[in-house]
């Protein structure tokens, strides 16, 4: 997403998880996770405010915007560098679906999918889902024995 979207970085010292948004150079180094983010992130028009709840896969979406300065007057006070938007796809009156498999080294398997089925005519289900995985990057050469006690 940093790639496609000029003025944008996304760096995190834990992963996928606990992601930390840089616009136009503003964001927070702090690691604690109470700290407020200057980078707000709404998912759904619902607030991220927690570092914990912004380390989700993104996938099924419709829309992904990037909001570039303060956002205060839309979505609160915790905005003054920006908002990043994520919207989900929503219901639709066809039935459709999708399905995306990827897999990549340390044999990570990744499995999207997503189905639209209309009820009636006023309702619409969608579901969708991820599967991701992937082997261990480090291999610890002293593997445990049958015995319980490592080779050495």
């Amino acid at each position: 997403l940093s790639g496609k979207v000029p003025s944008l970085n996304i760096e995190s010292d834990f992963g996928r998880t606990f992601p930390r948004f840089y616009v136009r150079g503003l964001g927070n180094t702090d690691f604690d996770l109470n700290a407020s983010q200057p980078v707000g992130l709404v998912y759904d028009d619902v607030v991220q405010e927690s570092v914990a709840l912004k380390g989700f896969p993104v996938f099924d979406m419709e829309q992904v915007e990037l909001l570039r300065g303060p956002q205060g007057t839309l979505f609160g006070r915790n905005s003054p560098a920006g908002v990043m938007k994520f919207d989900s796809a929503k219901p639709g009156k066809r039935l459709e679906g999708y399905a995306n498999l990827s897999y990549g080294r340390w044999n990570s398997v990744n499995l999207e999918t997503a189905v639209n089925v209309p009820l009636n005519t006023d309702w619409q289900l969608r579901v969708a889902g991820i599967v991701q995985r992937q082997d261990d990057r480090v291999r610890n050469p002293l593997a445990a024995t049958a015995g319980g006690t490592a080779n050495l």
